[in-house]
């Protein structure tokens, strides 16, 4: 990819993009070699009616990981509901475990990807909270094999009262699956400590690498153009407020912000008058994407490591007298002859 870092500066757009999403798309001589045009951020996915049925504050979602085994219990105590359910097949038990482990203050590879690092106390803490909550609490959902249709359907229905998700869990669960919108609402990742960090992605573009200065600028006029022009010109924002509105769409969902938080503010003023999601939900979750780091998925062979950890997870909430450390030894070792081949 193309170092744009001068055509982001020329065109003013440096300074207006998230300076810690930004920080992702960069060298550590802070060269700019993309441009982030939509990110998420894991955070804790809830039932704000089953919160206010177990005497829990739903404006106020746990923000450590003991808080969510505690609220897991009143939930479960209080509705029947399972109190907290992750996700175990299809490489997403994996991913976000992934997200659980920066959430501890470990990682599961080194920053340049030729170690596997998940062996180690963060991860080992993560499972034991899962084995705990699972078969000391019984909080956890019977069933341990969930991808994230059938989570968000056991969700919608009122069975789940916290999941791990970033803000467009809202389109799956209220407008696919008809969870009503004002029992929606989102958190912050958990941390044990810290802030430690919450898992990151999205989408960035980026400018072949032979591209000359002029090719470069016209690149990023393009970009700011094409994906980034609603959170800068008021007529473009609000027209495509407006139509998205009209058209039934799902209207100013909040997430984490790819532009600065003067402009990201102003966008959302800008269209106050077609937002159909409700706002003050999602309160908690911007709050704390001010605090916790955003940090990226692993960099080298993501999905394998994913689908390493799966199995790991499985095991975990199936058997009670699973080996913890061993488990995660063998996956890692399985996992690091995969890095380095």
């Amino acid at each position: 990819a193309a170092d744009i870092t001068d055509a982001l500066k020329d065109e003013g757009l440096l300074d207006s993009l998230n300076p810690s999403i930004l920080d992702l798309a960069s060298d550590d001589d802070g060269k700019v070699y993309a441009v982030p045009t939509n990110a998420y951020s894991f955070g804790l996915v809830y039932n704000r009616s089953l919160f206010t049925a177990a005497g829990l504050d739903p404006d106020a979602p746990p923000t450590t990981w003991e808080e969510v085994r505690e609220a897991a219990k009143q939930i479960n105590e209080k509705t029947g509901a399972a109190g907290f359910s992750v996700l175990t097949t299809a490489n997403t038990g994996g991913w976000q475990f992934t997200g659980m482990t920066y959430s501890f203050g470990g990682t599961v590879e080194n920053e340049d990807g030729s170690k596997a690092t998940f062996d180690d106390a963060p991860s080992a803490d993560a499972l034991a909270l899962l084995h705990d909550m699972q078969f000391e609490d019984g909080t956890l959902p019977a069933n341990t094999l969930y991808d994230m249709d059938a989570q968000g359907q056991d969700f919608a229905a009122g069975k789940i009262g916290m999941m791990i998700g970033a803000s467009d869990r809202y389109y799956g669960v209220v407008q696919n699956l008809k969870l009503p919108a004002e029992d929606f609402g989102i958190g912050g990742m958990p941390q044990d400590g810290g802030p430690n960090g919450t898992l990151s992605g999205g989408s960035v573009q980026i400018v072949n690498p032979k591209a000359t200065d002029a090719e470069k600028a016209a690149a990023v006029k393009w970009i700011e153009f094409f994906y980034l022009q609603r959170y800068f010109d008021e007529e473009t924002a609000v027209a495509d407020a407006k139509a998205s509105n009209e058209a039934g769409s799902v209207t100013g969902l909040p997430g984490l912000a790819v532009v600065n938080t003067e402009a990201y503010d102003q966008y959302f003023e800008w269209i106050a008058d077609y937002i159909n999601v409700p706002s003050d939900n999602f309160t908690p979750y911007l709050d704390a994407s001010t605090e916790i780091p955003v940090v990226p998925e692993p960099v080298n062979n993501a999905q394998e490591v994913y689908s390493a950890l799966d199995t790991v997870i499985q095991t975990v909430l199936t058997d009670e007298g699973a080996d913890i450390d061993a488990l995660l030894a063998k996956a890692q070792e399985d996992v690091q002859g995969r890095l380095t081949r």
